[in-house]
């Protein structure tokens, strides 16, 4: 367990095979996650730190902030019936496969159930909006949304609210995406109530994972340090039920509807967590951190590495803010003034654009300042790193480069000729780039030869450097390759080392030859 950290609610996508039936659940951007992942993450507000001062501890740190169209989902609200703000709403697609033919008195319900904490049976838990369509769905609350049902006869009973009827149902039509929304804190208190007999809560049956600190329930434990309990695993279920059954609120362990006879079900579990920390950040070398490219940069796996915080969901992007002819602001409040702020995938060659490209050799206005981050999947990015001395040395305090600029690959690649090898080092003043020069200047130039091969070369070798430096995995192969170009060169630009070298290889031979004649 860890500072901050919370497991919570559904999502995520199990099919189960039932008639191969899968339902599938899916997160509503920009949350998403890789296909056929089992666990999706969110960020959460900061919890109130009166309810960690309560449990002897106190509220983590969270060491970021969140991403540009993301939200920071506030865990202190919920009892849907309240109409709550909808970007409290975890939304959430559903569909199934399966194909459901109902009869009269049959219907299509599709709900979201959990097992109470110390219970055995699981119960629903409300839904706060359904629809068919994208954006935000309509509300349940109030009626006149004919998708939200109540056959089970569920009432909110809060204060102020006991008469309001609970939607733990959809009606489902095969073939149907609905997408719902449900708030998280009401996963935590509903089953609660309703194994209460819908009179008071009892604080002993709330939701798996959930923390209870009379009165409040939590969708995080605020206990010493703020560690987490554990995650709350829901079910998705679409039944083909006999709408005629009679259930009772009062008796929660038969409340689930029995399948009509011959009827189909189809279920799927599904976990969400949310995070209270972004990741953090270290950048143990900057010195090969990025290339220039055309209008922006090309970002080297490994210079830049997050790791998540208790849990709070894999590191998915590296994160590029720079700032031209002026130092790159690094708060949170003030980083959206800089002229660039991009994402790449994390630990990819992905390219960060949105810079403006040199204008010729002496231009220095286009010059940028440009600050590294990382991402999580829940949206919380780790507070920018400047540094007092920024450079290339690059430390868990420094994740900042000054002076960075860019222009066209040939460009670049023209300022030393020698196309495919800096191409394959991504420098041109690489120590290899920079011998292959000095061979070109000082031998192959001085020959007729030398002159024919060196403009054959400048003919056809720039679309290959180009090409290599968009495909750096095949730098190695090349480097390779050049390897005994580059030896020989030496040799030829040293001529004691070559000399040597030769006379070596004559000693070997003259010494082989004798003991051959000797045998």
């Amino acid at each position: 367990m860890f500072l901050g950290f919370v497991n919570a609610i559904l999502l995520g996508v199990i099919g189960f095979n039932l008639a191969q039936a899968t339902i599938t659940v899916t997160p509503v951007y920009p949350n998403t996650a890789p296909t056929n992942a089992t666990t999706f993450y969110y960020a959460a507000a900061n919890y109130p730190a009166s309810l960690y001062t309560a449990a002897g501890g106190t509220a983590p740190t969270q060491n970021g902030f969140i991403a540009p169209g993301f939200t920071a989902f506030d865990l202190t609200t919920g009892i849907y019936a309240k109409n709550q703000a909808t970007n409290n709403m975890v939304l959430l697609d559903i569909t199934s496969t399966t194909k459901f033919t109902p009869t009269t008195g049959q219907g299509v319900y599709l709900y979201l159930s959990i097992t109470p904490n110390a219970q055995s049976t699981p119960v629903p838990i409300p839904i706060a909006a359904a629809g068919l369509s994208g954006g935000v769905p309509p509300n349940c609350a109030g009626g006149g949304n004919s998708l939200c049902a109540n056959p089970a006869g569920f009432f909110d009973g809060t204060p102020g609210n006991g008469s309001q009827p609970l939607y733990m149902m959809v009606n489902y039509t095969s073939g149907q995406t609905i997408r719902v929304g449900v708030y998280p804190l009401d996963i935590c208190y509903y089953p609660d109530l309703i194994y209460a007999n819908n009179v008071s809560p009892s604080g002993t049956a709330f939701g798996q994972g959930c923390a209870y600190n009379a009165p409040n329930y939590s969708v995080i434990n605020p206990g010493a340090g703020g560690d987490v309990t554990s995650a709350l695993n829901l079910t998705a279920n679409i039944y083909l039920a006999n709408t005629t059954a009679t259930l009772s609120q009062s008796a929660p362990s038969t409340w689930v509807y029995p399948l009509a006879s011959g009827g189909t079900n189809d279920t799927g579990n599904f976990t969400l967590s949310f995070s209270q920390q972004a990741p953090t950040l270290s950048c143990n070398s900057l010195q090969n951190a990025y290339f220039p490219s055309d209008g922006g940069i090309i970002v080297s796996p490994g210079a830049v590495q997050g790791v998540p915080v208790g849990g709070g969901g894999p590191v998915v992007s590296t994160v590029v803010t720079a700032k031209r002819g002026g130092t790159a602001d690094s708060t949170s409040a003030a980083y959206k003034n800089n002229d660039v702020y991009a994402t790449i995938p994390y630990n990819s060659n992905g390219v960060a654009l949105g810079f403006n490209n040199l204008t010729s050799a002496t231009d220095i206005s286009n010059n940028y300042d440009v600050l590294f981050s990382v991402q999580d999947q829940a949206g919380w990015v780790a507070n920018f790193q400047p540094s007092a001395t920024p450079g290339l040395s690059g430390t868990a305090g420094n994740c900042e480069i000054p002076n960075v600029q860019t222009s066209k690959i040939l460009t670049f690649l023209s300022t030393s000729k020698c196309f495919i090898a800096t191409g394959a080092f991504r420098s041109d003043s690489a120590v290899p780039v920079l011998l292959l020069r000095d061979f070109r200047d000082r031998v192959l130039l001085h020959t007729s030869l030398g002159k024919a091969f060196v403009n054959l070369y400048y003919q056809n070798s720039p679309k290959y450097g180009e090409w290599l430096w968009y495909h750096p995995e095949y730098r190695y192969p090349v480097i390779a390759l050049l390897s005994p170009l580059i030896l020989l060169a030496w040799l030829i630009l040293n001529p004691l080392a070559l000399l040597t070298v030769v006379s070596g290889v004559i000693a070997l031979i003259s010494i082989r030859k004798y003991r051959m004649r000797s045998a």
